[in-house]
């Protein structure tokens, strides 16, 4: 099996965070109340994904 590069796990672990963010929110969805304490966390943690996506960009 080749060595995946640094880029591809970074890329492969963005997607796996996506997809549980997103599972994430379908649970949300279906409870009101948790919503509004989980939605500034939410933000942070898009945040991040999205400095860690411009990194690979510019890589």
């Amino acid at each position: 099996m080749p060595k995946k590069s640094p880029r591809q796990t970074l890329i492969e672990s963005i997607n796996q965070c996506l997809l549980f963010e997103a599972l994430d929110e379908d649970d949300k969805s279906s409870s009101d109340s948790d919503l509004e304490t989980g939605s500034e966390s939410d933000e942070s943690s898009t945040y991040e994904l999205l400095d860690l996506m411009h990194m690979v960009h510019s890589s």
